[in-house]
């Protein structure tokens, strides 16, 4: 809610939710301390999540995540 009520045009553009429950200190796993960012090799496939930012744990890195998210889809053009 809070991602659309800030870019109200994202809002058609969502092709799917995904709703996760853990603790929030065991959210992130890496491979090698590896983070992948929020691009994907597939254009326009973008990714979010505790594993996509190395800052701060939890729910405050998944957040982290969304908003690098809108940075990276406002350099692309695709908001």
């Amino acid at each position: 809610e809070i991602i659309i009520n800030a870019v109200r045009e994202i809002e058609n553009k969502i092709e799917m939710t995904h709703y996760q429950v853990t603790i929030p200190e065991k959210a992130a796993v890496t491979i090698n301390g590896y983070f992948a960012g929020q691009r994907s090799p597939i254009a326009n496939l973008y990714l979010v999540g505790t594993d996509t930012d190395n800052r701060s744990m939890g729910v405050t890195r998944a957040g982290y995540s969304i908003l690098e998210l809108l940075k990276v889809m406002k350099e692309d053009k695709n908001l």
